[in-house]
């Protein structure tokens, strides 16, 4: 069934005409249409009207619009961004959240004349978009405000949510179509006015009758990543100026019972904000250079100014290792923290690798013995039936550690079980938190929902599932983990070496961080001559001579990585082969 029909949601229809675009909401077209026209062609600005207009003499376009996500200016003018496929998640308090499985992008005004040099950059800026979206995990629901936390929703609205698609109080930072909507929201009027949703980047999970000690509940897993410096790997980390991070975002969990109850539990991640770099080279580990001055104190504090603001108290868990190059990387977090002695930031080293090892994953509760007392103060967040808040989060935990995606994972689903456990104790639902182990059919599923998140997120960021996912979700490394981890980790190196500097500029693009302006000089025209190479090296890993099994063994894996370097010196292009962004530099350290 899809989406739409068990919902009730209807489709929009789109028809094309030289100079507008017309949105329809049947397709009988009885009611009035939306009329998205671009008057003045030497701007970007759109109108949207709401009128009876006639049909006849336009194209009807193929697919049908779930949603609008905005209008972005590019070369030939104002283009709309449209859902034309999603999928049903599920249900969290009566509202329908939904995944995006395919966007379009519409030119609103299709007689505008483009030189064949602006043609060639526009297929480009489109490809970037494209690709931006298709590697992205997008959510949306028509009804809910999906940016915003349980807690800071109950703040805005005292009674139940409202019916409309809540942009008055919505939180920006985590709100991917905001560049998109930002001009279409004030002319947007009804009805179309309900399908313009705020969009998320992340992980939403929603599973139905889970039971703990035979009280049954949903559970809810979401991941907001924020929109602010946000990248790929090797191209974004550490903080800006104005003290962004980059991979940062927020989980949240809750757990709705039929009665109306609700907890929730938040945690937050991103990367050490100082000022450092790590660019790809070709190397498997490219070097890690910190700023040895003291242009990392504004970013820094700026963005646990701005953690603070939003959370109040921290729990900040560093999990790098103590030696080799992430210790240089440590020591310049920790030397931010001793100097600003700040009271609400409680700061915990905990190497990993060191304490665990590749199998030794019980001694996590080492760190959790550390910070339990600190769990126990900033509690959850709690709705009774009523729909009065009982119990309010103050402060979470921040986690990182390189990348902030595998330990990182690893470490939030750990400490969100025990979180867990302290919610079901203080409801009566457990004698005592660890009686949580004694439901082994809920712990497997939330062992699994949690290392689920770690590979979306990871799968944006570096462009595969995350390392040591196996832990995760069964609590200890297997042989086969071993291996897929092994075939994760040369994987990572192709996306992050041939693919990731495209992915960016799609999400500078997407994100606002570059506005395409007519007239401006072309960013491609200075392209290197080595990314011939690099397409060969992509069409011989995409396209190997058997099939796709063979071209994920670590036999094609060996022979394409043989090829790589070969061609490379060669040629003598180290550097030049990299697939670099070509819309902005995101490098910090080096302007």
């Amino acid at each position: 069934v899809e989406s739409s029909e068990m919902s009730g949601v209807k489709s929009l229809s789109l028809v094309r005409f030289p100079t507008y675009l017309l949105l329809t909401i049947d397709q009988d077209y009885v009611s009035p249409s939306l009329l998205i026209s671009n008057p003045d062609p030497s701007t970007s600005v759109c109108e949207f009207t709401v009128d009876k207009v006639p049909v006849l003499g336009g194209e009807v376009f193929e697919k049908p619009i779930f949603a609008i996500l905005g209008v972005i200016e590019l070369l030939g003018g104002p283009y709309l961004l449209v859902v034309t496929q999603h999928e049903l998640v599920g249900t969290i308090q009566n509202d329908l959240v939904y995944v995006v499985k395919e966007v379009d992008i519409v030119r609103v005004r299709s007689e505008i004349s483009l030189t064949s040099a602006q043609k060639v950059d526009e297929a480009k800026y489109i490809d970037m978009l494209l690709y931006a979206f298709q590697t992205a995990r997008m959510y949306f629901s028509y009804t809910r405000d999906m940016s915003t936390s349980f807690q800071s929703m109950k703040d805005h609205f005292d009674g139940p949510t409202p019916t409309f698609p809540p942009w008055d109080h919505i939180t920006d930072r985590f709100v991917w179509n905001g560049h998109l909507a930002k001009d279409v929201l004030p002319k947007l009027v009804e009805p179309y006015r309900y399908w313009l949703p705020v969009v998320i980047e992340g992980f939403v999970k929603i599973q139905e009758d889970c039971m703990v000690n035979d009280y049954r509940f949903t559970f809810v897993l979401i991941a907001r990543r924020n929109l602010n410096r946000a990248g790929t790997r090797f191209n974004t980390r550490g903080a800006d100026e104005q003290g962004n991070a980059a991979n940062s975002l927020e989980n949240e969990q809750l757990i709705i019972f039929s009665d109306g109850t609700v907890t929730s539990f938040v945690q937050a991640r991103g990367s050490i904000p100082v000022i450092w770099a790590q660019e790809p080279t070709l190397a498997y580990e490219p070097p890690i250079r910190v700023d040895q001055s003291q242009r990392s104190v504004v970013p820094f504090r700026a963005h646990f100014d701005q953690q603070l603001k939003f959370y109040r108290k921290l729990v900040i868990l560093n999990l790098l290792k103590k030696s080799g190059s992430e210790k240089k990387l440590g020591d310049a977090y920790r030397t931010q923290l001793e100097n600003w002695k700040n009271p609400n930031i409680r700061y915990v080293e905990f190497d990993v690798h060191h304490e665990c090892g590749v199998s030794n994953f019980k001694n996590l509760d080492k760190l959790i013995a550390q910070i339990i007392d600190d769990l126990n103060g900033m509690g959850y967040t709690h709705m009774v039936p009523s729909g009065k808040l009982v119990k309010r989060q103050e402060g979470i935990v921040r986690t990182n550690c390189k990348d902030s995606l595998d330990r990182t994972n690893l470490v939030c689903g750990w400490v969100a079980r025990v979180c867990l456990g302290l919610q079901l104790v203080e409801m009566k639902m457990l004698p005592v938190a660890s009686d949580l182990e004694k439901n082994p059919k809920f712990l497997r599923f939330f062992r699994h929902i949690w290392a689920d998140n770690g590979d979306a997120i990871s799968e944006f960021y570096a462009g595969t599932p995350a390392i040591r996912s196996d832990v995760t979700r069964d609590g200890k490394q297997s042989f086969t983990g071993l291996v897929n981890d092994g075939l994760s980790s040369v994987t990572r190196y192709y996306m992050n070496n041939m693919q990731d500097g495209n992915k960016q500029n799609g999400i500078d693009l997407l994100s606002g961080n570059f506005i395409v302006r007519p007239g401006q000089a072309s960013p491609f025209s200075k392209e290197e001559k080595a990314s011939f190479v690099a397409g060969i090296l992509t069409i011989f890993y995409l396209y190997a001579p058997f099939n796709v099994k063979y071209r994920a063994s670590l036999l094609w894996i060996a022979v394409w990585l043989v090829l790589f370097f070969v061609l490379a010196r060669v040629f003598k292009l180290s550097k030049k082969i990299v697939n670099k962004p070509k819309l902005i530099n995101h490098n910090i350290l080096d302007r």
